[in-house]
């Protein structure tokens, strides 16, 4: 079967939205992958872009054969995919479950223009 495969900041397994991305100049809940589909005619599946690197390592990289694994994703934002026990990423109950952006680490620490 062919299909795409989309990986987005703040994109979300479940629904197939990118939702409410800071980085992306996008407002609110974008139905990405239902648009690629529309636009392409094939099966699209969406996920945010850390758990899409996660996968390409399990597929081809550093984590191929590995079971329990956390990657950590920095770019325009610190994102984080986790694999579990039976080789499986680990979404959540909302798709966001490995998300480490937007974690205070610092109190009272530098303001993020985008999201305040």
């Amino acid at each position: 079967m062919r299909g795409i495969g989309v990986g987005a900041p703040n994109g979300n397994y479940y629904s197939g939205t990118v939702e409410y991305a800071p980085n992306l100049p996008w407002r609110g809940i974008i139905p990405l992958a239902k648009l690629v589909q529309n636009k392409f005619n094939l099966p699209t599946i969406l996920t945010n872009d850390a758990n899409a690197a996660a996968i390409g390592e399990m597929m081809y990289g550093a984590a191929k054969g590995m079971k329990d694994f956390i990657m950590i994703t920095l770019g325009t934002g610190g994102g984080a995919a986790a694999s579990s026990p039976t080789a499986k990423l680990i979404y959540g109950h909302d798709g966001f479950a490995g998300e480490l952006g937007h974690t205070i680490i610092i109190p009272h620490g530098r303001l993020h223009q985008g999201t305040g």
